[in-house]
């Protein structure tokens, strides 16, 4: 059979040189290369082409006829033309061939390296491979392409690689508003934060064998991991959960959630157009840092660059090997927090011990009513200062529940904080932080609001011996004086009757 082919490929050859059909050179560049990429090429079909370009006639190349017809079967070039228009079904001959040039062991026809990579491929059907990738975030590529009509052919060899995002959303207590997912946001300590991490896959997922793909997380040591990861599919906005197809494990830093092949997960429709959400939680914690500077928390994915890889191996070969993956860069968002400091003076400015203050926020409820909820009491008994640390935004009322002693309490409080910051950036910065009343002030640097409360001595009371005691007398003598002369009107005037 093999001989029988050489030599109808030969009579092929003989008959369209006499026809005066023209051999073109044909020089390919592959765009979207880096400078550490590099190609092989391997004309598995050669072709001529008549003078006037209307007609193209292939025919085997005998370096690889033994490998096309283990792969597409006894009639190579008519099996390629009847997957024309058939992208997935291509994308796979494509890498069977590969395997099979590969396991034979068949040097290329060119290669070519470099950004912008160039090479006379010939006139024919070629099968262009990506050896080995020139930067991290990059992808194998492999594709087959004709070279019979062009000089020089310009092709992407690099696909659609996959991205993370990672965002969170923000509530506001006072409001009961809930942001959608942003880059920034401002919590209460002992808040539960709202994280979710979304993957997007390859546009040529259909093509790959396996597909390996992790998320790794880190969190600050501000924020307390709840162990509560949730991961669903989503199809245009239909979600389907898939957490029991991945591991979470606790790191040093954070967490990666994992599966080893996207491919083996059932009951799940999963193509390029899906992304893979991560949904968690993190409680705001004592540690956390109050100010611009913030509690940042970056996320990056881990994914199969290898279409031709088919999972098995181990060691430098595995699905996780630095051979077979690439990661996209961190993406992070930041938690902002603040601080209300309160000093307590007298009249003169001086420090005044001895007070109590409690903090409430104005929380919307719901049932649409408004309730103020306790954030914190804090006891002067030794102190005039009084730190209340990690508060967002909202609606607050300060009221003093114990007055030193000697002094009165002053009235209750209200004010609401403001702040403005980044809620879609790579990297969220804190803008402004402001405070509705006049006896405070804010720092936006390090986040905290300050204020002078003055507490005034009471009134005082009377002391015994004092004007007091002598009121008492004068009041009762002029009654008794009155009673005196009442009794003698009323005796006169019973005698003159």
């Amino acid at each position: 059979m093999t001989t029988l082919k050489k030599l109808v490929s030969l009579a092929l050859t003989v008959m369209l040189l006499c026809a005066c059909f023209a051999a073109n050179a044909a020089t390919i560049t592959m765009n979207g290369g880096t400078d550490g990429s590099q190609y092989s090429i391997y004309r598995i079909l050669d072709a001529t082409v008549s003078e006037d370009g209307t007609n193209i006639a292939y025919f085997l190349n005998d370096k690889y006829d033994e490998v096309l017809i283990s792969v597409l079967g006894d009639e190579p070039i008519e099996a390629l033309k009847a997957l024309d228009g058939n992208a997935t079904e291509l994308d796979a001959k494509a890498k069977q061939i590969y395997d099979a040039i590969v396991a034979a062991n068949i040097d290329p026809d060119a290669t070519a390296s470099g950004s912008n990579a160039s090479a006379d491929a010939g006139t024919g059907y070629v099968l262009v491979a990506e050896t080995q990738l020139g930067d991290e975030g990059d992808t194998y590529s492999l594709l087959m392409l004709s070279t019979a009509k062009g000089n020089n052919i310009n092709i992407n060899t690099k696909e659609n690689v996959p991205q993370l995002e990672k965002k969170l959303k923000e509530t506001n207590d006072t409001t009961g508003d809930v942001s959608g997912w942003q880059d920034g946001a401002d919590y209460d300590l002992g808040d539960d934060v709202p994280f979710k991490l979304i993957g997007t896959l390859s546009d040529r997922y259909d093509s790959y064998q396996t597909y390996y793909y992790q998320f790794t997380d880190e969190i600050c040591d501000g924020l307390t991991f709840n162990k509560d990861v949730r991961v669903v599919v989503d199809n245009g906005g239909e979600e389907t959960d898939v957490t029991s197809a991945f591991t979470t494990a606790e790191t040093a830093t954070g967490f990666t959630v994992t599966c080893t092949d996207l491919k083996q997960i059932p009951n799940v429709t999963i193509d390029k157009d899906s992304e893979i959400v991560v949904y968690y939680t993190a409680k705001l914690n004592e540690q956390s840092v109050i100010g611009s500077a913030g509690n940042p928390n970056k996320a990056m994915l881990t994914y199969n660059n290898n279409p031709y890889y088919d999972g098995t191996g181990t060691g430098d070969d595995a699905p996780d090997s630095e051979k077979n993956t690439s990661v996209t860069p961190w993406d992070q968002v930041i938690v902002f927090t603040y601080e209300l400091d309160v000093d307590k003076v007298d009249g003169s400015s001086q420090p005044l011990e001895g007070a109590t203050f409690q903090l409430m926020k104005k929380e919307k409820q719901e049932d649409g009513s408004d309730l103020y909820v306790e954030v914190a009491t804090i006891e002067g008994t030794s102190q005039s200062e009084f730190a209340f640390q990690r508060l967002d935004a909202g609606e607050y009322l300060l009221k003093e529940t114990k007055a030193p002693a000697g002094y009165n309490p002053v009235d209750d409080i209200t004010f609401t904080i403001t702040a403005d910051y980044d809620t879609e950036a790579d990297s969220p910065a804190f803008g402004t932080l402001t405070v509705d009343h006049e006896d405070f002030e804010a720092n936006a640097t390090t986040g905290i609001i300050s204020t002078g409360v003055i507490n005034l001595t009471g009134t005082e009371l009377p002391t015994t011996g004092g004007i007091g005691t002598t009121i008492f007398y004068v009041v009762g003598g002029v009654l008794v004086l009155l009673a005196v002369v009442l009794l003698v009107t009323k005796r006169r005037v019973g005698e003159e009757n």
